[in-house]
């Protein structure tokens, strides 16, 4: 009896260790954000290609691309802890009728910036630019 005690105490105290219960899960909050940048043509009169795209990159730079074929799609993953502004414009020169095209810019799905310009019939040679600005504070 003297030597079954001990070897019920230690059965109890491992029993009371293996239990169901776990520490809670933590998740770390987010460190980046989804920026979605698109231009579009507009239904009417909309511009097949555009001359020249501008748009912050991931590091805050300014990107360039040159003769972009409508419509132009890109995403980028931004920091949550830098306070930035996220622009995207896009130009197009031409004679004759007018090509509208819409720039958007959209945070984790939503959208948060777009500007349009609409087309329009004749006109001399224009330089058209759609402009979307949106500013994220940490």
């Amino acid at each position: 009896m003297v030597r079954l005690l001990p070897l019920l105490l230690a059965s109890a105290l491992v029993a009371g260790c293996d239990s169901d219960e776990r520490p809670p899960r933590v998740v770390p909050p987010p460190t980046e954000f989804t920026i979605a940048y698109s231009v579009e043509p507009t239904q009417q009169m909309g511009a097949p290609s555009v001359d020249v795209l501008r748009f912050t990159g991931e590091d805050g730079s300014e990107g360039v691309l040159r003769n972009v074929a409508l419509p132009w799609r890109l995403n980028i993953r931004a920091p949550v802890d830098v306070d930035r502004v996220y622009s995207l414009s896009s130009e197009v020169t031409v004679g004759g009728d007018v090509t509208g095209m819409i720039a958007t810019i959209t945070v984790d799905g939503q959208p948060v910036s777009q500007g349009v310009v609409p087309g329009q019939p004749g006109g001399l040679n224009q330089t058209r630019t759609a402009r979307a600005v949106w500013r994220y504070r940490p």
